[in-house]
């Protein structure tokens, strides 16, 4: 190493963080260079290998983020409307139609049952010609529209009581005249038609034979 002397003849020895030092070619420290060569290689080479991380991470925290949102907004297939863990829990009620009047499936429900509380169509809705249920689910046809009530698992509920039946009853010869009914007694007069009375006992009423009106009576009456 040269040894370097001021103007007052003072020798000077440069320290680590001399600017003498720096100033100095890097031809003649070469064991400095390659140091500072190597640690910048490796910090380029520390760096790319972060960022590669980084970006990686990124795309499948990406990828993810668009799989759940897709999954969340796409709608269920027709034949999953209704699946199992989709359809309405027991006491609710299911719309199924046959507007094209052909056979439509409206869901799986497992051990649950089925009842139709409700007819929509003008079609008749009747269970095992019209409307069913077989492994494929719930099942209209030949344009069946109604509502069906889910019910829990287990026995099969009691059937409801029939629908009230509206009639008429017509006397119109005078005479008194005999209008079947069936079975059932429980009958109400709801709509008088004739201008001649409608009076319970007198002019209709109900016997063994069904239900009767006389002199001229002419009227509508519910049957349950």
């Amino acid at each position: 190493m040269a040894v370097l002397r001021n103007e007052d003849g003072h020798f000077l020895v440069p320290g680590p963080k001399s600017p003498l030092l720096d100033k100095q070619p890097s031809s003649e420290y070469p064991h400095l260079a390659n140091k500072h060569l190597l640690h910048q290689a490796q910090y380029q080479r520390l760096l790319h290998l972060e960022r590669g991380k980084m970006t990686r991470t990124l795309k499948l925290l990406l990828i993810a983020s668009l799989s759940f949102t897709a999954a969340s907004i796409a709608p269920l297939p027709a034949h999953a409307a209704f699946q199992p863990g989709y359809g309405p829990p027991p006491g609710q009620t299911v719309n199924c139609s046959s507007n094209d009047g052909r056979r439509n499936y409206c869901g799986v429900f497992g051990t649950r049952h089925i009842r139709l509380v409700r007819q929509i169509s003008g079609s008749p809705c009747v269970k095992g010609s019209t409307w069913g249920i077989d492994p494929r689910g719930l099942w209209v046809d030949r344009g069946c529209r109604a509502d069906f009530l889910v019910v829990a698992g287990g026995p099969p509920p009691p059937p409801p009581p029939p629908p009230p039946t509206i009639i008429t009853c017509s006397s119109n010869d005078g005479r008194r005249n005999w209008c079947d009914v069936g079975p059932r007694r429980d009958i109400r007069l709801t709509r008088q038609i004739s201008g001649s009375p409608c009076i319970q006992g007198n002019t209709w009423g109900i016997d063994r034979r069904g239900l009767w009106v006389d002199r001229g009576c002419r009227a509508e009456f519910r049957i349950r």
